[in-house]
């Protein structure tokens, strides 16, 4: 997660919907707002991210009245991405504090040099 808030322009947040194969803006969104009284930071992550068990039940089944739900109905019909979403929703939620940016790196080795097909480099 970038630490640091993505405060896009009011005129990005559109409500869009779906009808004929085509997507049609309709309105801007209001700013976002809850429980602050000036807004909520929209925070963007990687593509690629761990989360917990904990988080994911968090996320799939959002309590009553929680930052999520309010979230989810707000964006429900904007074009956001989903690193837009995860990022806002930790850092604006009691899962801030168990966030590791450590960015991780996954590696897997599953083909070798002599199992490779086509040419080998002789350098």
């Amino acid at each position: 997660v970038i630490l640091r808030p993505n405060n896009p322009s009011p005129s990005v947040w559109n409500y869009f919907v779906e009808c004929d194969d085509a997507l049609h803006r309709i309105y801007r969104l209001p700013a976002l707002n809850y429980n602050r009284g000036n807004g909520v930071d929209i925070y963007t992550s990687s593509q690629w991210f761990i989360i917990s068990r904990q988080f994911a039940w968090y996320l799939a089944s959002p309590p009553e009245g929680s930052f999520v739900e309010y979230y989810l109905q707000y964006i429900e019909h904007v074009v956001v991405a989903d690193e837009a979403f995860f990022g806002t929703v930790v850092r604006n939620t009691h899962f801030c504090g168990t966030l590791h940016n450590d960015n991780f790196l996954h590696l897997q080795f599953d083909r070798w040099e002599n199992e490779a097909d086509g040419a080998r480099d002789q350098r």
